[in-house]
């Protein structure tokens, strides 16, 4: 038997979905940190930004746009998770509340 995940609808206008934003970023950043400890130890910073934009593709299902990796992830990568969360959720939140108006 096979188990399909049922994905949220779209966050309706006026309900920026925070809470599941930081959940799957976090849930990437996570699996992103613990493969870049394996494959690049000592690799500087932990969390490329070219591996962030796979991130992305995590929450844009939330969303009824695209969100331009050049606006959402901060050059250079992440530090940590904590980080990277914390900036991608407040960099999604400014392109979402742009596309509310």
């Amino acid at each position: 038997m096979s188990a399909v995940a049922i994905a949220p609808a779209p966050a309706a206008k006026g309900a920026f979905p925070l809470a599941e934003v930081q959940a799957r970023l976090r849930r990437e950043l996570e699996e992103a940190e613990a493969e870049s400890v394996i494959l690049h130890p000592g690799w500087q910073p932990v969390l490329d930004s070219l591996r962030m934009v796979t991130a992305i593709a995590t929450v844009e299902g939330l969303f009824d746009f695209k969100l331009p990796p050049e606006k959402v992830v901060k050059k250079g990568g992440y530090r940590s998770v904590d980080e990277g969360v914390a900036d991608m959720t407040n960099r999604i939140r400014e392109v979402w509340t742009k596309r509310q108006k």
